[in-house]
């Protein structure tokens, strides 16, 4: 049956395989024995399609994230366990982000901000199990920084996304350049919270 969520699955299968800008919609048409008309009933252009197909990759790893604070032990436990999860979704459809003009273009990064915002207050007491101390400032500190934190990990991501697709996908980027990276990442991010005196209280 044809419907908004059978054409994303058939784009991402496609845009994983040739790349978002080497796959045509008529190719999209085709793969599901379609006429590319009925694709318009369901996404007015190519770009409004991919928005939806990296919606529903980014709503993937969110649910993997909140499924992931659900476990929450420690802080510095949640922030290994979030990273592997980031590393597995962009190694996964690494293909789709590595066309960066493209991206930006349809306003995929302004997206992506919004998503981890969303992701962030859902999932904000979760981490913290609501050990803040009370009357003060620490959960909207916490926010802040958190969200910035993911906004980081993102851009190394799709950076090294983007460096793969320059080399034809040879492994140019170096794993240990990307650990290290995102260790001082999350250094910085877990000695801001000390610094600002966030109380984030450790389950046992």
């Amino acid at each position: 049956m044809l419907n908004r969520s059978t054409i994303t699955d058939a784009a991402i299968q496609l845009f994983l395989h040739f790349g978002i800008e080497k796959t045509p919609l008529k190719d999209i048409a085709k793969s599901l024995r379609v006429s590319i008309p009925s694709l318009y009933w369901y996404f007015k252009n190519k770009d409004e399609l991919v928005i939806c197909v990296l919606e529903k990759i980014m709503d993937e790893e969110r649910l993997l994230i909140a499924k992931q604070c659900r476990r929450y032990k420690s802080l510095s436990n949640f922030i290994d366990e979030l990273v592997e999860i980031k590393r597995l979704t962009f190694e996964k459809y690494s293909r789709l982000f590595h066309s960066p003009d493209y991206l930006t273009r349809i306003g995929f990064l302004d997206n992506l901000d919004l998503s981890r915002r969303v992701c962030v207050t859902e999932n904000v007491n979760l981490v913290s199990k609501s050990n803040f101390v009370k009357d003060d400032n620490s959960p909207h500190m916490f926010k802040g920084i958190f969200i910035q934190f993911l906004r980081e990990l993102d851009l190394i991501f799709l950076n090294d996304a983007a460096t793969g697709a320059r080399f034809n996908g040879s492994g140019f980027s170096k794993r240990n350049a990307i650990s290290n990276l995102i260790s001082q990442k999350t250094l910085f991010f877990l000695s801001e919270i000390l610094d600002k005196n966030i109380m984030v209280q450790d389950q046992i």
